[in-house]
């Protein structure tokens, strides 16, 4: 039987840190980088699962139609400014042309984050002030699940 080993630091990972060590994870596990501390992130439920995807769907509807140059997808990492975030947002509008082979994007257009009652009111890897906070728009999605 073979057990993970996580090596165990002290400090903050940067950026690159982050993605060496995840480098070494299985594909099944899923971690975030928030405030430089890696943190792995329990599966959603069905429901959260449900409102990410028909996200997803109208999004790459209307990017289909309006600007195909965009895409949205799920779960995508994304390395911030910071170096000390490295979020995986529930759905990202993120460029189409793009490497295959890569797990982070540096650029995206849109970071949706499907909250649930039980979460916190904020996104985990939204760490208060932001630069240009004047092109960023938010949008409270209410959706009551059956």
């Amino acid at each position: 039987m073979e057990a993970a080993v996580v090596e165990v630091r002290t400090g903050r990972m940067s950026g690159g840190d982050f993605r060496a060590f995840q480098a070494t994870r299985p594909d099944h596990e899923r971690w975030e980088l928030i405030g430089g501390i890696p943190v792995m992130m329990t599966p959603p439920t069905l429901v959260h699962h449900l409102i990410a995807s028909n996200l997803q769907r109208l999004l790459l509807d209307a990017l289909e139609a309006h600007d195909p140059a965009r895409l949205a997808v799920q779960r995508a990492g994304v390395q911030l400014d910071s170096g000390s975030y490295a979020p995986e947002p529930d759905v990202l509008v993120i460029d189409a042309a793009f490497d295959a082979g890569h797990r982070f994007v540096d650029r995206a257009y849109l970071l949706a984050e499907v909250v649930s009652q039980t979460s916190t009111t904020r996104p985990r890897w939204c760490p208060g002030r932001r630069r240009n906070a004047s092109r960023e728009t938010k949008i409270d999605l209410r959706v009551s699940a059956p």
